[in-house]
């Protein structure tokens, strides 16, 4: 997935609600990414999840749960 090509270009063309939850602990994609990511889709919503790594799902599941009803309204 690393070595694949960029396709951020194909964001501006998203019409529907999108959440982003994201470890600022993650290694293999840095928080700064989501962040780029959060501002080109200004209706979109980031959980910043401190502490959390690659999986915040599996280190973090409340949190996460606590974002996607956040996010389900």
């Amino acid at each position: 997935m690393a070595e694949r090509e960029d396709s951020c270009s194909l964001l501006s063309g998203f019409t529907f609600p999108l959440l982003l939850v994201h470890g600022d602990a993650d290694l293999l994609i840095p928080i700064e990414r989501a962040r780029e990511i959060k501002a080109a889709l200004p209706f979109a919503k980031l959980v910043e999840l401190p502490g959390a790594g690659h999986t915040p799902m599996m280190e973090f599941p409340e949190a996460t749960a606590d974002g996607l009803r956040f996010f389900a309204g």
